[in-house]
């Protein structure tokens, strides 16, 4: 009784769309799980993101679960992510996500998630990393574990939203290091982030990834907005 009392004074609203969920619907209603873009990309290994990726580093398969585009439905989901304290979103498209790549080899068969770290004065002040509840809903249903001690932000940065392709490379140049070496030699790493557009983040981590041994690198965004 209490909790639908609370619901008719302060609806749950969807992180999607901002209308009212239904008892049974948790922070994305059925009607925009259904209507989100879906990209279909893990079904291609050269889809778009792979290209925009091919080249600048090896790695074994790209995939985003979502077509971003701006004042979509899409960027409203980042938006609750990212900046109105809605970590659960992530982890339910996480998980969403998740199902999605269980059939595919390339992501299913990672030994580790690892989500792209944020630097602990931003931690601090959002209170989560966006991409690792992504990755911890993507856990869930992958059954692979995330990892918590490979890589780390050394260099507090400014966000990438406004900068051309040459700023956000030189934004995120050399920002990034690893840990821990010998843990995750000859593993096979499965890299989250939350949505990629130029790929410069991305290839920043990935970068610094490769001092390790063998180590074979995927991709999975939450989005991807292209260019």
């Amino acid at each position: 009784m209490l909790d639908d009392l609370v619901s008719l004074f302060y609806p749950k609203t969807c992180a999607a769309c901002s209308n009212s969920l239904l008892k049974h619907e948790e922070v994305i209603c059925n009607q925009c799980y259904i209507a989100l873009p879906k990209s279909n990309f893990h079904k291609d290994p050269g889809n778009p993101l792979a290209k925009v990726l091919e080249g600048r580093f090896p790695f074994v398969n790209a995939t985003g679960y979502y077509l971003f585009r701006k004042k979509s439905k899409v960027q409203n989901l980042l938006h609750e992510l990212k900046y109105k304290n809605n970590p659960e979103a992530g982890i339910v498209a996480g998980a969403w996500f998740g199902a999605e790549l269980a059939g595919t080899p390339d992501f299913s068969q990672c030994d580790f998630l690892l989500p792209v770290p944020l630097h602990p004065k931003r931690l601090r002040q959002r209170g989560y990393n966006q991409s690792e509840k992504i990755a911890l809903g993507m856990s869930e249903q992958l059954n692979i574990p995330l990892s918590e001690d490979l890589l780390y932000r050394k260099v507090a940065t400014n966000t990438q939203t406004k900068k051309d392709k040459g700023d956000r490379w030189a934004n995120v140049e050399n920002i990034f290091d690893v840990k821990d070496h010998k843990k995750y030699e000859g593993k096979m790493i499965l890299l989250v982030d939350d949505v990629i557009t130029t790929g410069a983040t991305i290839e920043a981590c990935a970068r610094s990834l490769q001092q390790i041994g063998g180590v074979r690198i995927c991709i999975a965004a939450l989005a991807f907005a292209g260019e």
